[in-house]
């Protein structure tokens, strides 16, 4: 326990350096289509924190900034830096699509939908261009306050996601009312529906039911070609995961857009990065 306490310490000693530094990197993860061919639909920003070349996983700090609420500058920090990169991109890959992680701490803050539209407009992108994540925890408690933050969220233009879901507070009625345009479903879901019957008919249910609603469909953490075709049978739409590519630096992204390919598969087997 104390020893978390000085690591903890140490993390806020250093917090806001690392972020004046420049040491808050985005990595980027593809999404793509279930559709037999594997198409690039877009990628979902990760944050990660390089010091002194040595990658810090998320996991260290994500929850302490959560914790004292230093999410909200960072989140705005990757904003800012996925907007650059759009910018950077559209001339030779148009109509990209990059999803945003958001904290739940945003939430209470009037002015937190005008904020993002500003660091949009600061670099002269399309609002629809990003995809807000917000974890399906979020609605824990809250279910008002989210709802009329995802409905400010759509008339500003920006897409919706939530994220997470089956991770914990899953409640099919409250799909009904918050104005969602992806559902995106946890990996842990999907983990259980490869070896229980029950658990695979249960997501089967949840991929039409959000198609009835007119939301799309993404799972995360795919690591196998057999998750994959599974998913794919069920009807859902995209996918992301080790098993077509792993979360890579922004040059690295845009080699793959630059290189005018929209197929790609890139297996790993290193899981763990895929956070």
């Amino acid at each position: 326990m104390l020893e978390k306490m000085r690591e903890e310490k140490r993390i806020e000693n250093e917090m806001q350096t690392a972020l004046d530094m420049h040491e808050f990197c985005v990595f980027y993860q593809p999404k793509v289509s279930l559709d037999g061919k594997v198409n690039l639909t877009g990628a979902e920003a990760l944050v990660r924190w390089i010091k002194d070349g040595t990658v810090i996983s998320p996991g260290k700090f994500i929850p302490l900034f959560e914790k004292n609420r230093f999410i909200v500058k960072l989140d705005y920090y990757i904003m800012d830096q996925v907007c650059q990169k759009i910018k950077q991109w559209e001339s030779y890959y148009p109509h990209l699509l990059i999803s945003v992680n958001m904290s739940r701490a945003h939430l209470r803050d009037p002015q937190f939908v005008e904020k993002l539209n500003d660091i949009c407009l600061s670099h002269g992108v399309s609002t629809s261009s990003i995809e807000i994540e917000i974890t399906e925890s979020a609605a824990y408690g809250s279910l008002d306050v989210l709802t009329a933050v995802f409905k400010q969220l759509r008339d500003y233009g920006f897409h919706i996601s939530i994220d997470d879901f089956g991770s914990g507070y899953s409640s099919l009625n409250m799909l009904k009312d918050l104005p969602a345009d992806v559902l995106k479903i946890d990996r842990a879901f999907l983990a259980e529906s490869n070896s229980n019957k029950r658990a695979n008919d249960i997501l089967g249910y949840v991929i039409r039911m959000a198609g009835s609603l007119g939301m799309h469909t993404i799972c995360e953490g795919i690591e196998t070609d057999e998750q994959a075709k599974l998913l794919g049978g069920l009807g859902c739409e995209m996918a992301q995961g080790f098993y077509f590519a792993k979360p890579m630096p922004s040059d690295s992204f845009e080699e793959i857009l630059r290189g005018n390919s929209k197929t790609i598969n890139i297996p790993s087997n290193n899981p763990e990065e895929d956070k």
